[in-house]
């Protein structure tokens, strides 16, 4: 047959043109942490969420074995009423699927993405993640999260962007039920700063640390690299690290409500990296750089992250983030 071939893992939930992809994750144990579930947790459900799209794919497409699609953007803002998540918000003991049981374990999350295609090589996407409860196929939607994530579609063989001869026809065969089903037109746009409204001000830090951080192999993928889903927890060594008002960040919750993240160049577990901390103490917003350790240059740069921490400010709809911390 000259039809696409078909993939040997179907999607999760069946597709509806038209709609966002949809995917279910269950929460355990390691997904949660004393006031419910993590950043980290969140974003590794949208991963998969991310990689189940794919099942859907024109697998046939043998030029997509070349290319690989790294974040080089990504934002994050967490909703306040992901704290109903928290362990002073249920008492399930280890009846987690009991009637009336509200906490975190064995609870389910559905993810739902949809893609913009602003020009090739690049793709952006949007996810939002919702509470379902205890049961899966309950019409609950109690949304905790959103996120967006902008990717470039890499030759492996050269490192470099893929050029438009010969990928950009076979990516568009691969991706095509995915662009007629999942794709919306809004998201057509980049950088992802475009996405967000200006606050009007800079940030004006007012402390100023710097410190040297291992990238442990808890941080690193299957290629020994950077996860971006681990960011939450590198923030959380780095504050510890830099104490004072630093620290003090994350006393109440070891995540941040929000964060932007730019991923430049690729970070290898095992090495050492110099973090430049900034912090603005009035609005609990901190600038993280992460260079190789001995490096000065800012074309060296690696890893760069904004990061929110004042909680009690998020609005319900946890839209804290702004043009100026994307574009930080």
């Amino acid at each position: 047959s000259s039809g696409p071939v078909v993939s040997l893992a179907p999607p999760q939930c069946e597709p509806t043109p038209g709609k966002p992809f949809h995917y279910y994750h269950r929460i355990g144990f390691i997904h949660t942490k004393p006031t419910g579930l993590r950043m980290s947790s969140v974003m590794g459900a949208m991963d998969d969420c991310r990689c189940d799209v794919h099942s859907g794919c024109d697998v046939s497409v043998k030029a997509m074995q070349k290319l690989t699609d790294p974040h080089t953007e990504l934002t994050v803002e967490l909703l306040p009423s992901i704290l109903q998540l928290s362990n002073d918000k249920a008492n399930d003991g280890i009846v987690y699927t009991h009637p009336d049981a509200r906490g975190a374990i064995m609870s389910w999350i559905r993810c739902e993405l949809e893609y913009g295609w602003p020009h090739f090589p690049f793709k952006v996407e949007e996810q939002s993640a919702f509470l379902v409860g205890k049961v899966k196929t309950s019409d609950q939607r109690i949304k905790i999260a959103k996120a967006m994530f902008f990717k470039a579609f890499v030759d492996d063989a050269t490192g470099s962007l893929a050029t438009p001869d010969p990928f950009e026809a076979e990516l568009n065969k691969f991706y095509a039920k995915v662009k007629s089903d999942h794709s919306a037109e809004r998201l057509n746009q980049m950088p992802l700063k475009k996405f967000y409204q200006p606050a009007g001000k800079p940030f004006t830090p007012t402390k100023f640390v710097k410190v040297s951080w291992l990238m442990s192999y808890n941080y690193g993928d299957l290629w020994d690299l950077h996860y971006h889903a681990k960011t939450p927890e590198l923030l959380w060594d780095v504050n510890m690290l830099a104490g004072g008002p630093f620290a003090k960040l994350v006393e109440k919750d070891p995540d941040p409500q929000a964060i932007a993240v730019s991923l430049p160049k690729k970070m290898k577990v095992s090495t050492v990296y110099d973090v430049l901390c900034y912090l603005e103490e009035p609005l609990s917003k901190a600038v993280y750089i992460l260079l190789p350790q001995g490096l000065k240059s800012p074309s060296e740069c690696c890893l760069s992250i904004t990061a929110l921490y004042d909680w009690a400010a998020a609005p319900e709809d946890g839209a804290t983030l702004r043009f100026e911390d994307v574009d930080a």
